[in-house]
């Protein structure tokens, strides 16, 4: 449906072209601008350092759960069954806790990298209008969403917007 409308836009705009009013396409690789912006960058480096941090806090969780796994296998000939029961289930339950922890982490990595991207794409969305009245032109194709199969080299506004996009929303 998408592509639809964008080829009746696209045969209207060319139609006003032939009738005098310069055409003027581009198109902005929006997911480069959102990787390569210094908010980006910043972005991706303060996820991976958490990420490592909390790798580090679960693999030495993982070691001291499996410590104790290697103590009850040792120790549980020496246990009752009411004790090897009562072992087994605070395992499970520790190795349980640790892996709903994992699973809250990511859900909550995946919440941020959600608001960072919401929040930055309405930021390259200004910064995309601003370039294209700065060059005159009649329409923007996102080149991902549109599927752009060609374009002279003049049209790529990718570059201008990634500049306009960091100058205009520094990063703090």
């Amino acid at each position: 449906m998408k592509k639809m409308v964008a080829l009746i836009l696209l045969a209207g705009l060319a139609f006003s072209a032939t009738a005098g009013a310069e055409l003027k396409i581009g198109y902005v690789d929006v997911r480069r601008v959102l990787i390569e912006s210094n908010a980006g960058k910043q972005f991706q480096a303060a996820a991976e350092k958490a990420g490592k941090e909390k790798q580090g806090m679960f693999a030495a969780e993982e070691k001291k759960l499996q410590a104790l796994k290697e103590t009850y296998e040792k120790d549980q000939l020496t246990y009752t069954e009411a004790q090897k029961r009562s072992k087994q289930r605070d395992l499970q339950d520790k190795y349980q806790a640790l892996q709903d922890s994992v699973s809250d982490t990511q859900k909550e990595f995946r919440q941020k990298e959600g608001e960072f991207t919401s929040k930055a794409l309405k930021d390259i969305r200004m910064a995309i209008a601003d370039v294209a009245k700065e060059e005159k032109t009649t329409l923007v194709l996102g080149k991902d969403e549109m599927s752009v199969l060609y374009s002279e080299e003049g049209m790529d506004l990718t570059a201008k917007v990634l500049q306009k996009y960091n100058t205009k929303f520094p990063v703090k």
